[in-house]
């Protein structure tokens, strides 16, 4: 499986899964070896793709199971993704097979965000630049359904809306969203959320 493994990677893939047991040593020991050449994503069986942007995958460094995405580009019928697989010597074929159609049949995302200059961005997430001015300035790039991106460009209007008091969005929007409380309530009722361990950080 290791020289399998090894032929698969001189072949450059975007990314490469391994299919397996999280307690099985020869499976983690792939897992590892490919993740010193390529990203990397260690499932355990077809359950863990949930989605393009949702899937299950082990990490090592927590040692413990974390949700994660495929590379950008995934989903997208215009751009070839080389993605390998393999799996560890215990592993049903039938598993590796259905992990494959999984893929296969994975949807498109219907939008999608890309950052394109991280100092932009920052400003943008930080309430110092608006939407608008960041798009203009080249700071990331927005693609899909012309509805779909109209509600995210909104969503991430009224994200900020809640993020910063109203002399901030006044100044770095056209048209700031209505809210149904105001951003010292949010920031509250996020504190209260994980002080109570409602919400929990996540790597």
């Amino acid at each position: 499986r290791q020289n399998a493994l090894m032929q698969l990677l001189e072949k450059k893939p975007d990314a490469m899964i391994i299919i397996g047991g999280y307690n099985s040593s020869n499976t983690t020991h792939l897992a590892q070896i490919a993740a010193r050449h390529v990203r990397t994503y260690f499932l355990k069986s077809v359950e863990s793709l949930i989605s393009v942007h949702d899937m299950c995958c082990w990490d090592f460094e927590s040692r413990s199971e974390r949700h994660c995405s495929l590379p950008a580009g995934a989903g997208d019928a215009s751009r070839l993704l080389r993605i390998g697989i393999t799996a560890g010597a215990s592993c049903p074929d039938n598993v590796i097979e259905s992990v494959i159609r999984r893929l296969a049949e994975l949807p498109a995302p219907s939008c999608s965000l890309r950052i394109k200059s991280m100092p932009l961005s920052f400003r943008l997430f930080t309430g110092q630049m608006g939407l608008a001015q960041a798009y203009a300035r080249h700071a990331f790039t927005m693609g899909g359904e012309v509805a779909d991106v109209m509600r995210l460009a909104r969503l991430v209007n009224l994200v900020e809306s809640y993020l910063f008091p109203k002399i901030i969005t006044r100044r770095i929007m056209t048209d700031v969203p209505e809210t149904e409380v105001n951003f010292l309530k949010a920031y509250a009722r996020i504190a209260r959320g994980f002080l109570t361990c409602k919400y929990k950080l996540s790597r």
